[in-house]
């Protein structure tokens, strides 16, 4: 719920959840299917993992095996970069931005809710 943020007058970015999130999948039917997660983030990156998927348990360990030719990772700065034509994930020196981002990736959108203030019951 935002009642909390409207009754509480959080109207102020720092409030919200830091990070916008999706999924897509990729090669459903392949005999290694993937599935791609993304993070936009408060401060203009889009950060997404292809990555190993088993549609079986729905569920991933976050692999990027050497046999998985289509696993791999996007970076993007949408302040610089908006139409995202430039991946950053192998550039040079973006090594630790690239390791904070998967993993703020992996630790999901259930991990930005502490940010959100709550009423009490």
């Amino acid at each position: 719920s935002v009642l909390p943020l409207v009754t509480n007058g959080a109207a102020t970015k720092a409030d919200w959840k830091n990070a916008s999130y999706s999924q897509y999948p990729r090669d459903a039917s392949s005999d290694m299917p993937i599935m791609g997660y993304s993070m936009t983030t408060s401060d203009d990156l889009r950060f997404t993992a292809w990555v190993e998927f088993d549609y079986s348990t729905n569920t991933t360990s976050w692999a990027m095996s050497d046999d998985c030719s289509r696993c791999g990772l996007e970076l993007y700065n949408h302040t610089t970069d908006a139409d995202e034509n430039m991946n950053l994930a192998y550039h040079d020196g973006m090594e630790d931005t690239v390791a904070e981002q998967f993993a703020k990736l992996k630790a999901g959108w259930r991990s930005t809710l502490t940010a959100i203030p709550t009423t009490a019951n």
